[in-house]
């Protein structure tokens, strides 16, 4: 997955880390065909394009909804911190109510 150069390089610095799935020819097999998808199908200019959308729909949503203590979101991934209408945090699921 890389040319003679690189691969010289870490015969002798070694990063000392790595997984049994680490180059493995399917998982690169695999993340060359996501990444053709990636270019083929403009994926990350049509996310940049629908973005603004998208946070607009989340701040509409924060505004409507007393529960949404706030919000972030980026590309088209997007996330709301929540909280009990008195504004108190809500119970995590291990806490007894």
């Amino acid at each position: 997955a890389c040319n003679s150069e690189i691969m010289d390089f870490f015969e002798e610095k070694p990063l000392g880390w790595g997984s049994t799935y680490q180059g493995h020819p399917v998982a690169l097999a695999v993340a060359y065909e996501n990444i053709k998808y990636l270019l083929q199908n403009n994926v990350v200019g049509r996310v940049k394009g629908m973005a603004p959308l998208f946070e607009a729909c989340m701040q509409q949503l924060a505004n409507d909804h007393p529960c949404i203590k706030q919000y972030r979101s980026i590309g088209m991934f997007g996330c709301f911190d929540v909280q009990e209408m008195n504004g108190k945090n809500p119970k995590l699921q291990h806490e007894a109510a």
